[in-house]
């Protein structure tokens, strides 16, 4: 009668529009029910154990309203909606009705989520919450995580109960979200084996962040200049200057750094410094473009060649504002973010790409002709 299935992430259980043959129950895993309109794909909610999918050819449905597509591996039980149908109606009449009534109350809320959401932006992060969304897995690992080796720890499953309860999180964007952390390097997960199924997979059991407060400062960062109304890429990471940030702090390891966090280093050995990383085309130019991203630096001239002075916390903070802005773009484009997708390292022992920006590069030459990086001075620490 019934047969238990399962699909990979990534598998398609059925499509909308074709006839409907099965009705699934969902053992474990998620799983996506979207619908297609104008040529846009809406995702209408994620649907998890005991759910059922296809249940609404027990009163009449031939053909699937939605398309469902499993977001992790999902085991489901597989029964033929023809039997099933048959044996609803031998049973009891009431059931039946209450039954019914429930299908018909699903299916007008989807249709109404549908047109709700076919007028909002469904991209999976949208810049209008995401410093809400950072912000409220700050709180919740404030309140509800433990100090341990350094690290703030937290249940993972917690996590998620929490933010949705007290801060209307959904868990899928929770969960997107905190991987977006882990992948920044931010936070670390702690594989457990699943108390419901010792002899099966581990599963994810608690998230070790290693300093949550970044997260608060990354969400009012972020919150402060969205409603400032900047132009769209001004929260995104630019690898640029990401670089630039990264070797002027680099570069002013030993510079002075007053009470107040302001960082003073001579103008001149800081842009020879910075050529020596980033090419002899480094100019004073592309060091002030770090303004494009807020991060603001004071150069005074004097005879010796001046200096150059900026507040150190706000660079460090910066990069790790940039990791995350990566990941999220990575987030919204892919639809979802995988916390154990290994990134693709570019070898730097036989530079056919730059290690900086992963251009093309020759053995011959001395610097990448995309980004300027010193491939002379890579070659040497390699």
């Amino acid at each position: 009668m019934h047969q238990v299935k399962e699909f990979k992430k990534g598998d398609i259980i059925y499509q909308e529009g074709t006839p409907i043959h099965y009705i699934y129950v969902i053992q474990s895993g998620r799983v996506s029910l979207s619908v297609k309109k104008s040529d846009k794909v809406i995702e209408l909610y994620q649907a998890i154990n005991p759910q059922t999918l296809g249940e609404e050819a027990l009163f009449g449905q031939t053909k699937y309203l939605n398309t469902a597509e499993a977001k992790s591996s999902v085991q489901v039980l597989v029964v033929p909606a023809k039997i099933l149908a048959a044996q609803l109606q031998k049973s009891n009449q009431v059931i039946q009705i209450l039954l019914n009534s429930l299908v018909e109350k699903s299916k007008k809320f989807s249709a109404e989520i549908k047109d709700m959401k076919a007028d909002v932006d469904t991209t999976p992060c949208p810049q209008e919450i995401t410093a809400s969304i950072f912000g409220s897995i700050f709180h919740t690992v404030h309140y509800k995580g433990k100090e341990e080796n350094e690290k703030t720890k937290i249940d993972w499953v917690s996590l998620k109960k929490y933010s949705q309860r007290i801060f209307n999180l959904s868990p899928v964007k929770c969960e997107n979200a905190v991987f977006c952390i882990v992948r920044a390097g931010l936070a670390e997960i702690e594989m457990i084996k699943d108390p419901l199924s010792p002899d099966g997979e581990e599963i994810i059991g608690y998230i070790h962040f290693d300093k949550p407060q970044i997260l608060e400062d990354f969400a009012e960062f972020y919150q402060n200049y969205f409603f400032k109304g900047v132009p769209q890429d001004f929260l995104k990471a630019d690898e640029k200057i990401t670089k630039t940030v990264e070797f002027l702090l680099k570069t002013t390891e030993d510079a002075r750094t007053d009470r107040n966090g302001t960082c003073m280093a001579s103008f001149m050995d800081t842009m020879e410094k910075m050529k020596k990383y980033l090419g002899p085309s480094f100019d004073v130019n592309k060091l002030m473009m770090v303004e494009q991203k807020g991060l603001m630096m004071s150069r005074q001239s004097s005879e010796s060649g001046g200096t150059i002075s900026f507040i150190r916390s706000e660079y460090e903070n910066y990069l790790q504002y940039a990791k995350i802005l990566t990941q999220i773009e990575t987030w919204n484009a892919e639809g979802t973010i995988d916390p154990f997708q290994v990134e693709e390292e570019v070898a730097v022992d036989d530079f056919t790409k730059c290690p900086s920006c992963a251009a093309s590069t020759q053995p011959e030459q001395k610097f990448c002709g995309e980004c300027g990086f010193n491939l002379i001075e890579a070659r040497k620490s390699a």
